[in-house]
């Protein structure tokens, strides 16, 4: 005796309201702000990961854009600007470490 198979279901996405941009759905300027935000965080998440190849950044600093990308991939407000908050600590420290 074989076990029935199961009939394949519908997979659904719960998205919060505030990230209905990336689906294209909502005002313009919502779906500018949401794509530009997820990009940014995209871009810092890359940094991060691809910094220990480069030997450019310091530990903190990757664990820094890494936070920072994280925060920007949430589609809220307060996240977004705790995210460009640790971004510009980064290059903050950056620049510091550079004298």
């Amino acid at each position: 005796p074989t076990a029935p198979i199961a009939a394949p279901h519908r997979t659904q996405i719960a998205v919060a309201p505030e990230g209905l941009g990336l689906l294209l759905q909502g005002s313009v300027g919502s779906i500018l702000l949401t794509s530009l935000t997820a990009l940014a965080g995209v871009v810092a998440i890359a940094a991060a990961l691809a910094a220990p190849n480069t030997g450019q950044p310091r530990k903190v600093s990757r664990i820094l854009l890494f936070l920072c990308g994280l925060a920007l991939l949430y589609p809220w407000l307060m996240a977004d600007l705790l995210g460009f908050a640790l971004g510009a600590l980064t290059l903050l420290r950056r620049a510091v470490e550079k004298r």
